[in-house]
């Protein structure tokens, strides 16, 4: 579920305009996030 919440992120930035790059920093912040929360 947590992997799926981070591509919706991406997906959201994209479409608020934010850019490829910005997408794919939130991207792996989620899944960062994610990863902590996990261990």
């Amino acid at each position: 579920m947590k992997a799926i919440d981070a591509e919706a992120v991406g997906r959201a930035s994209v479409f608020l305009g934010g850019g490829r790059r910005q997408a794919h920093h939130d991207v792996d912040y989620a899944v960062d996030v994610s990863q902590k929360e996990s261990r």
